[in-house]
């Protein structure tokens, strides 16, 4: 018992060994306790650690930006030609199918034409030009008939008007009435001669008688020859009367004939114009049916691909109607949607299209906005590429100039502006840790993975990129990618 009590009071009075044993004994408790501490620090910073955001972190390069945009689209045929009726028909017989491969001037569609009824109109008008010819002969005949009884009763009247004019310029006083005058003039003065002398006793009565005698024989012949000359002047009147009355009769017929030629004319020019009026009307039927044997044939005008037939055997057709597309060429035109915030397409950039079969270069020929969107037109030329084929289009831009880019996953936004979460590091209670810092950037252009930083930032100083959780400037974290930027 005491003993015992010696051990337990005794830790440092008992025997040597009793205090080797003491001492052992305190070195592995403490030692023990040591190890638990760093145990327990150990495991709560491995636990502390396991629950901070597990962020990947970056640093600003120095750059192009590659924008990119890949959308999908398929081929239509860039020209397409539109074969229409030239006339209205019936298709006899459709030659060829859609997604047939013409030639040009091959057949495609046989056509038959009802050439009866510009027949039986072309008859007509034949006849009613027949009848109109001989009309037309006949007014001939009639015009020169009476152009002849113009000529014939021009003269007539002209001989008419020459006898009047005779006539009535003949003298009224004949040689015999003036010589008769003259003999009674030298009768008077051989009688006044002879009363003198007989008065002077130089002429017997006999001589008186004689002169007297003479001078009553031409009175009687000057009495004789005056009533003579009414006579004459009576008849010569006459004369004229009926040379002016035949005058005036050709005169008269003269302007019935001239009046009736002129209305012959104006009828030969109405026949004229009729004659030329059926003519006109004959155009129509007979270039219908030069079209009945120009169009008998429908033909491709050049060769390409059949893409819709809209006839068959036994449709009838009207004028214009579509009869047969053609697909022509080896250009094709693919669309694709861009979204509206695309900004580095435009007309004449250059951009690829492939599938499985094959890869192309096509150029974007027009841009067309819509309400979701705006359509880019790629033109491919390809005698390999078929309408239809669906293409993966992939249009890309490398920026001229070098820019301070970010990656998108590193920019954030809050009422603020942009910023960037730098990774700082500092002691904490466990050792080193890291943490977020804000830093407010300013943005430009960017493409689909990196965003230009135009003023705000460093290159030396790492930036967090993704993270498994969310975080907020000022938060712990652990950095997964930390020998990336520290080295102790």
């Amino acid at each position: 018992m005491v003993g015992g009590l010696a051990v337990n009071t005794g830790g440092v009075q008992g025997t040597a060994p009793g205090r080797d044993r003491g001492r052992r004994g305190a070195w592995v408790f403490g030692g023990g306790l040591a190890l638990l501490l760093a145990a327990l620090m150990f495991f709560s910073g491995t636990i502390y650690q396991y629950n901070l955001p597990r962020v990947k972190a970056t640093t600003p390069q120095n750059g192009t930006l590659e924008k990119k945009e890949t959308l999908s689209g398929y081929a239509e045929w860039e020209t397409i030609e539109n074969i229409y009726a030239p006339i209205a028909g019936t298709v006899a017989r459709a030659a060829v199918k859609k997604g047939e491969t013409v030639a040009a001037g091959q057949p495609l569609l046989q056509m038959s034409y009802d050439r009866d009824e510009a027949e039986r109109k072309l008859r007509e008008l034949d006849n009613s030009r027949a009848k109109l010819e001989v009309e037309i002969a006949n007014i001939h005949l009639n015009i020169e008939k009476t152009k002849r009884a113009i000529a014939n009763n021009s003269e007539a009247r002209a001989d008419a008007q020459k006898q009047y004019e005779k006539a009535s310029g003949k003298s009224t006083t004949s040689n015999e009435l003036a010589l008769l005058e003259i003999d009674i003039r030298k009768a008077e003065r051989t009688l006044a001669d002879t009363l003198a002398l007989y008065e002077s006793g130089g002429a017997t009565e006999r001589e008186v008688t004689q002169a007297q005698d003479s001078l009553e024989v031409l009175g009687l012949q000057r009495e004789t020859t005056l009533r003579s000359i009414a006579d004459q002047q009576d008849r010569d009147a006459d004369t004229l009367e009926t040379l002016l009355k035949s005058a005036e009769g050709y005169e008269k017929s003269i302007a019935d004939a001239k009046a009736d030629l002129a209305a012959q004319e104006l009828s030969l020019k109405s026949k004229d114009y009729d004659l030329a009026g059926l003519a006109l009307s004959r155009e129509p039927y007979e270039r219908a049916l030069a079209d009945y044997a120009a169009y008998a044939s429908i033909n491709a005008p050049n060769a390409g691909t059949v893409l819709s037939v809209n006839a068959e055997a036994g449709q009838k057709i009207g004028e214009n109607a579509v009869l047969i597309s053609i697909g022509v060429g080896k250009a094709f035109l693919v669309d694709a949607n861009l979204p509206l915030d695309n900004n580095f397409v435009f007309p004449g950039d250059a951009c690829e299209l492939s599938n499985t079969a094959r890869t192309l270069t096509g150029t974007v020929i027009s841009l067309t906005p819509g309400e979701r969107g705006k359509t880019a037109t790629v033109s491919v030329v390809s005698d390999a590429v078929s309408a239809g084929e669906t293409f993966d289009i992939v249009f890309t831009q490398s920026s001229a100039v070098r820019y301070t880019l970010v990656p998108n996953g590193a920019l954030n936004q809050d009422s603020d502006g942009y910023y960037v979460n730098l990774v700082k590091r500092r002691d904490g209670l466990l050792g080193k840790e890291f943490y977020l810092e804000r830093l407010d950037v300013f943005v430009g252009d960017s493409d689909s993975g990196n965003t230009v930083i135009t003023q705000g930032i460093m290159f030396i100083e790492p930036i967090a990129l993704t993270s498994d959780k969310p975080v907020a400037p000022g938060d712990v974290i652990f950095l997964t990618n930390t020998a990336d930027f520290f080295q102790d």
